[in-house]
């Protein structure tokens, strides 16, 4: 038999694994068009918020997905590399962060979309998993989830 041993400093790189996965993917739907839309940023600080029971300040947030923007980085191929360390919930929970990001202007264009699947595929979840979380969060019957107390 196998035991998993897990300690508050396993607990605590879970906990910021799963942050930083979740910030990156919805930056990654944030830059899509080149440029920052305000709506997007006020609506990564609240899912951010909702999950982690954190608060990030605006002009930190700005600034993080302006780098990002600027270096050109490959979202698929960052939470590819990540996605071991994430169980199904964890994962369902970054994709659903990027779709709120996504929706945050009232529509999810064709771009946004094509954000989506390559986070989804780089979790390694099938098109079936995504197209039912999204329906699901749709019709409001998955809440925005909150890890902040649950990874202590």
């Amino acid at each position: 038999m196998h035991y998993f041993i897990t300690t508050p400093r396993r607990r605590s790189r879970a906990r910021g694994a799963l942050a930083a996965s979740a910030f990156q993917a919805m930056a990654a739907i944030s830059v899509i068009n080149g440029k920052i839309q305000e709506e997007e940023i006020e609506k990564i600080i609240e899912v951010y918020r909702q999950i982690f029971d954190r608060s990030l300040e605006s002009d930190w947030v700005r600034g993080k997905v302006h780098a990002m923007m600027g270096q050109g980085f490959k979202i698929g191929r960052i939470l590819g590399r990540k996605s071991i360390l994430f169980n199904s919930s964890q994962k369902s929970l970054i994709l659903q962060a990027a779709y709120r990001v996504a929706a945050a202007d009232g529509a999810i264009d064709a771009s946004e979309e094509g954000t989506l699947i390559t986070i989804a595929n780089a979790l390694g979840m099938s098109v079936s998993q995504m197209n039912k979380l999204f329906s699901e969060i749709k019709s409001e019957t998955v809440p925005v989830q909150s890890y902040g107390k649950n990874l202590r």
